[in-house]
């Protein structure tokens, strides 16, 4: 990979070429990261075993929360902003999950919603 370009990748994550393609991977925060671009939606994953939750990007952007959803998740959803038209974002013992439709620029705000998520939530690594 060009070493100016490695320099936009976020901290800790690296290029990855394999037999599914090309995906950003590593270690942040003592989280797991996995971020792939598979069957036309871009997958950002965070290993931090969290409580279950459940959200869904609304058609004016905001992440609305199902019934049930840990308070400390509502609250970081809230204060998300309202760039999240369709994303998905799902988290259990298995980790974080968000899945946007193939806007390939989407995943650092979905990095960085994770990570405030594994934060509220006092996640450990899955």
């Amino acid at each position: 990979m060009d070493e100016d370009l490695s320099e936009l990748l976020p901290r800790g994550l690296h290029r990855v070429e394999d037999a599914a393609g090309v995906h950003l991977t590593g270690v942040r925060d003592g989280f797991r990261v996995d971020i792939r671009h598979t069957g036309g939606a871009m997958v950002t994953r965070v290993a931090a075993a969290v409580p279950e939750l459940q959200a869904l990007g609304n058609a004016a952007g905001t992440l609305v929360p199902d019934a049930g959803a840990p308070p400390a998740a509502v609250a970081a959803l809230c204060r998300a902003g309202s760039s999240w038209r369709d994303v998905r974002v799902s988290g259990g013992p298995g980790g974080l999950v968000a899945v946007r439709r193939s806007e390939l620029s989407g995943y650092a705000h979905d990095l960085r919603l994770l990570e405030t998520l594994a934060t509220a939530l006092g996640g450990t690594p899955a």
